[in-house]
């Protein structure tokens, strides 16, 4: 973006630039001054962008530009590595979803030396809190671990509705939800490697401590009713304003896209 200011050769004072952007981050550029009677400047100048959080209902659908980190994309680091999640070019798709091969994708890696993030949203408080995102399996451990989870205001090290994948010696795969510190409850193995499912995280908030429940389905019928048998496992929190995405100690690796529709019923 190019813009120009005039000023008189009487002029002596400051002049203030405004960074304004659509994605938060740190952007640099340079303002060259010119004049009739004076050897051209050119002075570099940076600034950040913050990110508000984000608007409820939310959808991301990773459209950002290839190869940028999520952290430069208003998403927040909250477990440091050297290995940061990146937007890819590409999306899995899903027939009849509605952000089937809209945007871009990013591939969660396990290893010690990745980065977790998670993005802010309007905190919810009450009533039913749903996230439904595709994921692509590509390789799981036999001892399972989480790649998602959802988070309180200040997010910490307290996740909540942390989603799991385990595989067989067959190499099947099994889709889990467990409370902060739970063991997962587990679905049956009747998933494989490399296909995209669809699944839906429920939280339904209730009143008082202890009692929350969070639930997923996998592969539900599109445009239906909600389903009546849900996977379910309880958890205690009190306010919902974050979800992230989870780099795995152990050998797991999950294509997510889009990462995240977001929406309350109460």
């Amino acid at each position: 973006m190019t813009s120009s200011l005039s000023l008189s050769s009487s002029f002596n004072g400051n002049v203030y630039v405004r960074l304004t952007g659509a994605i938060g981050g740190t952007f640099n550029g340079t303002i060259a001054f010119t004049s009739a009677s004076a050897t051209p400047v050119n002075k570099a100048v940076a600034g950040t962008v913050s990110c508000a959080p984000a608007a409820f209902p939310f959808v991301e659908n990773f459209s950002y530009t290839s190869g940028t980190a999520l952290s430069a994309n208003c998403w927040s680091v909250h477990s440091s590595g050297n290995n940061p999640i990146t937007v890819q070019t590409g999306t899995i798709t899903y027939p009849g979803y509605l952000s089937s091969g809209i945007g871009g994708q990013v591939t969660v890696t396990g290893g010690s030396t990745g980065e977790d993030v998670n993005r802010t949203f309007s905190p919810q408080t009450s009533g039913d809190v749903y996230a439904s995102f595709l994921v692509n399996v590509s390789s799981a451990t036999t001892t399972g671990d989480y790649f998602f989870h959802l988070g309180q205001t200040t997010i910490g090290t307290t996740f909540r509705g942390r989603l799991f994948v385990i595989r067989d010696a067959s190499n099947k795969l099994a889709f889990g939800i467990a409370q902060s510190t739970a063991t997962a409850n587990y679905t049956a193995y009747s998933y494989d490697l490399n296909t995209t499912y669809l699944i839906v995280l429920r939280f339904n908030i209730v009143t008082g401590t202890s009692n929350d429940v969070a639930s997923i389905y996998v592969n539900p019928v599109l445009n239906e009713t909600e389903p009546g048998e849900w996977l379910d496992n309880k958890y205690r929190c009190c306010k919902y304003r974050s979800y992230g995405d989870r780099f795995s100690s152990n050998s797991v690796q999950v294509e997510l896209v889009p990462i995240l529709h977001l929406f309350l019923m109460v």
